[in-house]
């Protein structure tokens, strides 16, 4: 991505494969609970990075990813919270959280 007015070239990609086990709200089309859950493991790649006239900054992370997060039904709409943990199994890069806000359809 290129922002003209700092001259900033940014990039991300979250690739997660995972399973996961679903329970209460959203786990399956004939629940009747307002509240539930889930929790996944699984194998994640993140590349993220920047640069500007300043000089780059990157990360670039592969390995075990683990995840969970909770649905609710907050004043009749459907939403849900995930967290995310990359444990990275490259050099001298770092792990990756991943925090997320969704909405369930």
């Amino acid at each position: 991505m290129y922002n003209s007015q700092d001259g900033l070239n940014s990039f991300a990609l979250d690739l997660p494969i995972v399973a996961e086990i679903n329970f209460g709200h959203g786990a399956n089309p004939d629940t009747k609970s307002s509240f539930g859950g889930f929790a996944g493991l699984g194998f994640g790649i993140s590349k993220i990075g920047s640069s500007d006239s300043f000089g780059s900054d990157y990360n670039n992370a592969a390995g075990l990813v683990v995840n969970a997060g909770m649905r609710a039904i907050l004043q009749e709409n459907p939403v849900g919270f995930r967290v995310s943990y990359l444990l990275n199994t490259k050099e001298d890069f770092e792990n990756v959280i991943g925090l997320g806000v969704f909405y369930t359809l």
